[in-house]
């Protein structure tokens, strides 16, 4: 299971190492899109130091647990790492990435960070699928045997 490999390591290097992806991705948009996804960022931040990695850290079981059924079909078929495996499936993960926090934007007493989200979440699927490579990356240094 994912969730046993990840539990291998420190809770806190696991939430450094998503918010730095996170970071990266953010810092690697660019045009009118990127522009966009920056400063939601940016206002998502400003809501109270250290938000968004609080927020990382309350959604990793659940990101884990929509990322387990892809995780158990990479094993069954042991075929190349597990990033490649997700990266050919980007789509599907995507949306259930989204679908978690989706239901946290639902549910968030933030309103700030709330309006950022929903502002992005037309085209959220493609910024996703354009992170899942960085998010592969870091999956497999946490999952290599």
């Amino acid at each position: 299971m994912l969730k046993e490999k990840l539990r291998e390591f420190e809770r806190g290097a696991v939430v450094d190492d998503c918010v730095r992806v996170l970071e990266e991705e953010v810092a690697s948009k660019k045009g009118l899109s990127g522009f966009a996804v920056k400063g939601a960022f940016k206002v998502i931040g400003a809501v109270k130091p250290g938000f968004i990695r609080a927020v990382v850290s309350g959604l990793l079981d659940e990101f884990v647990a929509e990322l387990e059924p892809f995780y158990a079909e990479w094993v069954e078929r042991d075929i190349g790492d597990f990033g490649a495996h997700i990266n050919r499936r980007p789509v599907p993960v995507a949306n259930a990435l989204l679908g978690v926090t989706d239901k946290r934007a639902e549910r968030t007493v933030h309103q700030t960070a709330k309006k950022a989200y929903m502002k992005l979440r037309p085209s959220a699927v493609d910024h996703v699928t354009a992170a899942l490579p960085r998010v592969g990356n870091l999956m497999n240094r946490y999952i290599e045997d």
